[in-house]
């Protein structure tokens, strides 16, 4: 079970809220927590990777994509680039946690993962985040 620090220090976070609009939170989520979920982040069974192409959103099979030749691969690069000069772009890989879990796979898939979501969603978390913000 995923659970915040027991020395979560909300004071000092939302007092730079309210004096700067910024903040960071030290030291949020107990060790075990933390690293249940570096651990899980190697274990997502396929990542997705998005970028946007000719002006439209698209999703890629990732692991597909990283075996493409040299020239393949450098070939997609030139069009990304492409599209970032022309004002917006991005490429970068996914794991789409909300949509596994409302469709109840992110638990069979990514226990742990799936524990933190709900921790994240929870008021057990919430509360203090609404004290800071």
């Amino acid at each position: 079970m995923s659970a915040l620090s027991p020395t979560l220090d909300i004071e000092t976070p939302r007092q730079a809220m309210a004096d700067t609009t910024r903040c960071q939170v030290e030291s949020l989520l107990d060790d075990d927590t933390l690293a249940a979920a570096r651990a899980a982040i190697d274990t997502v069974p396929r990542w997705t990777l998005v970028t946007k192409l000719n002006g439209r959103h698209i999703d890629l099979d990732s692991a597909a994509m990283g075996q493409q030749s040299p020239v393949q691969k450098a070939e997609f690069q030139r069009h990304v680039d492409a599209e970032a000069r022309r004002g917006f772009g991005y490429l970068y890989d996914t794991y789409s946690i909300y949509d596994k879990w409302h469709r109840g796979e992110l638990r069979r898939e990514v226990p742990a993962l799936c524990d933190l979501f709900e921790l994240i969603n929870s008021d057990r978390f919430l509360d203090p985040m609404r004290t800071i913000l």
